[in-house]
């Protein structure tokens, strides 16, 4: 079984939701399947990118006041500074951004990981 923990609301102290903590190995096996379907080119095709980029920035706009709510609850922030990111999210080139982000930030996890593994302290 998944540990797991629990999010704080800083505004009352009260215990938010149960998370699934990642492992290292979560994120070895996340940022594999990410690589294989770069390799594999299941992205190439402009039509099927946008297609993914449209359908996420979809679900994002349906989930937006209950992201909003969340961002809040965890981290305190009033609604306006709360919903930044949802908003930016929801604008197909910030989507687009985002995106990019996520793969630099999941090449930058791949190549450092080993060596954070065997860092001393």
């Amino acid at each position: 079984m998944a540990t797991t923990f629990n999010s704080v609301d800083p505004r009352t102290g009260e215990q938010g939701p149960a998370y699934a903590e990642a492992t290292l190995e979560d994120v070895k096996r996340a940022v594999a399947a990410a690589a294989a379907v770069h390799r594999e080119g299941a992205l190439a095709d402009r039509g099927a990118r946008a297609r993914l980029l449209r359908g996420a920035a979809g679900r994002l706009r349906a989930a937006g006041d209950e992201i909003v709510g969340i961002g809040m609850a965890e981290t305190g922030l009033p609604e306006v500074r709360a919903s930044y990111p949802v908003v930016a999210a929801l604008h197909p080139v910030f989507a687009l951004v985002l995106f990019w982000l996520a793969v630099r930030l999941a090449v930058k996890a791949r190549t450092t990981a080993p060596q954070a593994a065997t860092s001393p302290s």
